[in-house]
């Protein structure tokens, strides 16, 4: 699960990068969500016409979701595993981080469903 909004500056790095691991691991099991912050729809949507991704995107009113997660930095990144517990949470991002946060996910996507 992703938080996100069009404001988001780091947004535009973590986008291309959560679709490249969509695309490369999705066969596997791997399901990214993102849940966008913004307060204007037409906001997401100018960013989303430019940052084009496979997965889905929950628009809308997602603020009382970000609260209940305790949602600080953008982006907030929720690493869910099989069993539907949280098992690592990321903020913000940078391009130097790309390579634990996938390793951390194709760890997690080789474990069993309990």
């Amino acid at each position: 699960m992703d938080f996100w909004a069009s404001w988001c500056v780091a947004c535009l790095a973590s986008f291309p990068f959560m679709e490249q691991m969509q695309r490369d691991l999705g066969a596997r099991g791997l399901q990214v969500v993102a849940l966008n912050l913004d307060q204007k729809p037409a906001d997401a949507q100018r960013f989303l016409a430019a940052h084009r991704v496979s997965f889905p995107i929950a628009m809308g009113s997602n603020e009382a979701c970000a609260k209940q997660f305790g949602v600080g930095a953008m982006p907030s990144t929720f690493i869910v595993d099989r069993n539907r517990r949280i098992r690592a949470v990321h903020a913000g991002f940078r391009s130097g981080e790309a390579r634990a946060i996938r390793g951390l996910v194709e760890q997690l996507l080789a474990e069993p469903a309990r």
